[in-house]
């Protein structure tokens, strides 16, 4: 048995959220080892509250190539001092595997390919079958490798907010009867997942002409998008965009009545705090990458054949899976949401 398992952690925001009950199914195999995540430092907030997870390892990796070769000698010394008896690799990346192949630990586990099967002890092969699934199984099925265990049932992943961060975020939100949401009008993975910025300004007075109390969300790579957004509408609304660590929009989010949102990590996120979604969808397949929790997915009315794409930019240059959602269909879906 295994007593310390070192996670190499996948580097998006909603694809954390969608591992979490591999790592859950981890603890429950094995109880009395110890689990730790190595994970990008941004992502490392979202851990704080999960009991599963003993230790997190964050790290940083400079953008120059000598630093960043820098950065991983030095991440590797601090592994191998650990003494990890395994390693699972969730990443499908040759630098994942690369990276715990160097640090010293003689389980290694991932999936093959990617050039990368030489570094790995336990090759787990990616059948159709298991491309076809939710991405929280794809993880999953990595951890029944562990067992002779074959179902891919889980629990609507969880985070649970610390303490700490809910007296920090509660003075931003002050008391009102008035519903409170949320709007995450970005996609870190390209523009082709954004319903159109007019969309979303119409929408957002729509929602104030009604009194509702808006917060908008985003990393600052999306501070430009939404202030401008914020310029256009006709009451103040909460700006969140790059003031927040992740697990402190969680909370925010966790706040919210109803979370409306593009196919995006935010929109995991919320799914883990147990707040409704609205999400809109257009190039992307749900089936792989739907919220797990209270959701309703909203897609054009329109039969296109270049749906979907996949794409980070549309292909086309129409971008009519997005153009084509009416304000109408998200406010009668958000509508229902909160039984107005």
């Amino acid at each position: 048995m295994p007593k310390k398992i070192l996670i190499k952690g996948v580097n998006w925001v909603g694809d954390t959220i969608l591992t979490l009950p591999a790592l859950k199914k981890i603890k429950k195999i094995y109880p009395d080892s110890r689990l730790t995540v190595l994970v990008k430092k941004p992502l490392s907030s979202l851990f704080a509250g999960v009991p599963y997870v003993d230790e997190v390892i964050p790290y940083v990796l400079r953008k120059n190539l000598f630093l960043k070769i820098i950065d991983h000698l030095s991440l590797i010394k601090k592994i191998k001092k650990q003494k990890f008896n395994t390693a699972i690799v969730l990443p499908n990346s040759f630098a994942a595997a690369l990276l715990v192949s160097f640090s010293s630990i003689s389980e290694k586990i991932g999936y093959k390919g990617n050039f990368r099967n030489i570094l790995l002890t336990k090759k787990i092969k990616k059948t159709t079958k298991i491309l076809e699934r939710h991405q929280v199984e794809y993880y999953l099925n990595i951890i029944n490798q562990l067992t002779s265990e074959t179902s891919l049932n889980y629990e609507v992943p969880e985070l649970i907010i610390p303490e700490t961060i809910e007296q920090q975020t509660n003075r931003l939100i002050k008391n009102n009867s008035t519903p409170l949401i949320g709007i995450n009008p970005g996609a870190i993975y390209g523009s082709a997942k954004r319903w159109p910025e007019k969309k979303y300004i119409t929408l957002s007075n729509q929602l104030l002409e009604k009194n509702y109390h808006l917060i908008f969300f985003g990393s600052s790579a999306e501070e430009e998008l939404i202030a401008n957004i914020q310029k256009q509408l006709s009451s103040p609304i909460i700006n969140m965009a790059g003031k927040t660590s992740l697990i402190e929009a969680a909370c925010l989010i966790k706040k919210c009545k109803a979370f409306i949102s593009n196919d995006s990590g935010l929109m995991h996120i919320a799914s883990a705090v147990k707040t409704p979604i609205i999400a809109i969808f257009g190039p992307t397949k749900e089936h792989h990458t739907a919220p797990l929790g209270e959701h309703t997915i909203i897609r054009s009315n329109k039969k296109l054949p270049c749906v979907p794409c996949m794409k980070r930019e549309c292909p086309l240059k129409h971008h009519d899976c997005m153009e084509s959602i009416e304000v109408d269909m998200v406010l009668k879906e958000l509508e229902k949401t909160l039984k107005v």
